[in-house]
């Protein structure tokens, strides 16, 4: 499905991530290891080691396979959160 983030950064390695936002109305993700919840203002993320957080106005999926989104709105953030291992 995202074939543009392999022809423009290559393969993606187990337990990465990465995501692109266009002109803050799309977001692609591709590489999370599951969703916790989608709200419209709100899509929370879990990734191998932490979340992903965007936040916006009308969040609506688009798109989704295995490990990878669209999502479309008015995003207004995206943030990450790593949880450390003990």
């Amino acid at each position: 499905m995202f074939d543009f983030f392999v022809d423009l950064f290559g393969e993606l390695s187990k337990k990465n991530y990465r995501y692109q936002v266009d002109s803050g109305k799309k977001i692609a993700i591709q590489g999370y290891k599951n969703i916790f919840s989608i709200q419209s203002n709100k899509i929370v993320l879990k990734l191998f080691d932490g979340e992903l957080t965007i936040l916006g106005e009308n969040l609506k999926v688009k798109e989704f396979g295995q490990n990878s989104l669209v999502a479309v709105g008015k995003i207004t953030s995206v943030s990450t959160e790593c949880v450390q291992k003990k």
